[in-house]
């Protein structure tokens, strides 16, 4: 399932990088239905969810992004980002 799951994502990942992140984004949920650990399509996901204003749903996908993604990069500080403006809007 992961792999097929895998096809799905590269589908969309171009959407995604080209910042069309609510598009991309119903592609990157069901990447993340079969393959839970699919850290670009965790963020993908809960970027498309901030993006749409359902925070409650972007935060967990966000949250699990960090946790699967180690590196100090830019995906790592838009993720810390959108989550920091999901808390101030709380």
């Amino acid at each position: 399932r992961y792999q097929a799951a895998g096809v799905v994502f590269e589908a969309g990942h171009p959407a995604a990088d080209a910042g069309d992140e609510v598009a991309a984004g119903p592609l990157m949920e069901l990447v993340v239905e079969y393959w839970p650990n699919h850290h670009m399509a965790l963020y993908h996901a809960g970027a498309a969810r901030f993006e749409s204003g359902s925070y409650d749903v972007a935060e967990p996908y966000l949250q699990r992004f960090l946790a699967e993604y180690a590196l100090q990069d830019g995906w790592r500080s838009s993720a810390l980002a959108m989550l920091e403006a999901i808390e101030a809007e709380r």
